[in-house]
C-alpha cells in the first residue's frame, strides 16, 4: 500500500463517517467495517510507510542546532499522528471477540457483524438489530464510528 491509497481510503472513511446517522448505520457500519479491514489487513505495510519528513542530517545537527531541535519536534508529532493512525485501524479491525468477527479474506457481511451488550441488551448481529430497529443499538453503531473520526483524520505524517 502506498501514501496515496492510504490516504484515499482514510479520506473515504471520514466522508461514511460524516454522512452517517442512526437511519442508515445498518448499511454504513457494514461498509466502515468493509474499509476499516482492507487497512487492518495491510497494517504492516502501512507500518512501513515512512513518515514524510527527512531526518536533519548530521551537518545539519552540528552547524544549527535550534533548526534541528525543531524539525526533531516535527518529526515526534508526525511519529505520534502515524502511532494514532495505525491504532484507530487496528482497534477497528477484525477480532474474533469485538464488533467484527471475521477472519482475513472474509466477506464482511450483517450477520457478522455483532453490537449490543449494552442497557441489558444481548450483542447479536447487525442483522437481527436492523429487524427490531431498537434505537439504543443504532446510537451504539453511530458512535462507535463518529469516536473513530479523528484517528482517521491523522494524514499529516504521510
Amino acid at each position: 500500500m502506498n501514501r496515496q491509497e492510504l490516504k484515499e481510503k482514510c479520506s473515504n472513511i471520514v466522508e461514511l463517517i460524516d454522512e452517517t446517522n442512526n437511519s442508515n448505520v445498518y448499511d454504513n457500519i457494514i461498509t466502515f467495517f468493509q474499509l476499516t479491514s482492507e487497512l487492518h489487513d495491510k497494517l504492516e505495510e502501512i507500518q512501513e510507510i515512512p513518515i514524510k519528513q527527512k531526518d536533519p542530517s548530521i551537518w545539519m545537527r552540528l552547524f544549527n542546532r535550534k533548526k534541528a531541535k525543531q524539525i526533531d519536534g516535527k518529526l515526534g508529532e508526525l511519529g505520534r499522528q502515524k502511532l494514532g493512525l495505525c491504532q484507530t485501524i487496528s482497534n477497528c479491525g477484525r477480532s474474533s471477540y469485538g464488533y467484527n468477527r471475521t477472519n482475513v479474506g472474509e466477506q464482511i457481511t450483517k450477520n457478522n457483524v455483532y453490537f449490543g451488550g449494552i442497557f441489558g441488551l444481548n450483542t447479536l448481529p447487525v442483522v437481527k438489530w436492523e429487524e427490531c430497529r431498537e434505537p439504543k443499538v443504532a446510537i451504539q453503531m453511530t458512535s462507535f464510528m463518529k469516536s473513530h473520526k479523528a484517528g482517521f483524520e491523522l494524514t499529516n505524517w504521510f
